[in-house]
């Protein structure tokens, strides 16, 4: 994944590894293989995050001699769930400074077969591949830059077997995206893209492709790209400056949000401003069957 600046970017690792510095409750952990437990693995630096107070931080120092780096991408198989507690940052871009954009097209840490379980407050997760999604059930945290569902260049459904939605549950004042260039995601090839089940206030999603490849413009179709569930949904939740196309199924047609159970009020201060599904203009939202043919080529306007 390309990155704006080397030193910029130095200049803010360096003021992470400040701020744990003089923290006495803060720590920075290091992710130094791609083996699924034990020292120097992901599992070993989240566990020892979530088990310490204070705003932790966890890098990559992975050398690319690693039996698990192909294709300009670090593969990790975690073998246990990753639990995030709280005000843990975890960024694939600290991979980048270290060895290189080794992966020009998009983030050089890719997780698979485990997701991530945010039940704590005011963690970020940045820059990484992850296939089999993420449950958010805590408040204040930030998924920006990822890319969910998809292969490393975010330019096919990664296929993993299971299921790589982001459910958010009862958490509040969570953002998914960002409007600055970088911070979105790409949130493609799942059934459910997003999905909202009885989930708190003030959440937002921004800048995000949901049902797209990477540049917007080819489809990887989620069977729904947003689906509110059971329970009262989207107070005050705003979607701005999406690309929500190429999604459908269900047997009926746009199904780039669905609106599901009576009880839902996604009518209450909700703001749904500047989503487009115009750049994909071959692939609208539609019934595509989920993961069957091949997904139809888009051209740019």
């Amino acid at each position: 994944m390309k990155v704006a600046s080397s030193k910029y970017f130095g200049a803010l690792l360096g003021a992470l590894f400040s701020l744990a510095a003089t923290r006495a409750d803060a720590a920075t952990f290091t992710v130094t293989n791609t083996n699924g437990s034990g020292t120097g693995s992901l599992v070993a630096a989240v566990t020892n995050a979530s088990n310490i107070a204070g705003a932790d931080t966890v890098v990559f120092n992975i050398p690319t001699t690693d039996p698990n780096f192909r294709g300009g991408v670090f593969t990790i198989i975690p073998s246990a769930g990753l639990f995030l507690g709280s005000s843990t940052s975890i960024d694939g871009a600290t991979q980048t400074l270290v060895s290189g954009d080794t992966n020009p097209s998009g983030p050089e840490i890719l997780v698979r077969n485990m997701g991530f379980d945010l039940s704590g407050n005011d963690n970020l997760l940045a820059n990484l591949v992850i296939t089999t999604g993420m449950r958010i059930t805590g408040n204040r945290n930030k998924l920006q830059g990822c890319y969910i569902g998809t292969n490393a260049a975010g330019s096919a459904d990664f296929d993993s077997g299971a299921d790589s939605e982001i459910l958010i549950t009862r958490g509040g004042d969570n953002i998914i995206g960002g409007l600055t260039p970088g911070q979105g995601n790409v949130i493609s090839g799942s059934f459910y893209g997003m999905r909202m089940s009885e989930c708190g206030a003030n959440n937002q999603v921004l800048g995000n492709k949901i049902g797209t490849d990477a540049t917007g413009t080819r489809a990887i179709p989620n069977q729904y790209g947003i689906y509110f569930d059971g329970g009262t949904n989207a107070v005050n939740t705003t979607f701005a400056n999406n690309v929500i196309s190429g999604n459908g199924g269900g047997g009926s047609t746009g199904n780039g949000l669905t609106v599901s159970a009576p009880q839902n009020q996604v009518t209450r201060s909700v703001f749904i401003t500047g989503n487009k599904d115009s750049r994909c203009r071959p692939c609208p939202n539609a019934p595509h069957p989920h993961r069957r043919a091949p997904a139809p080529a888009c051209a740019k306007r």
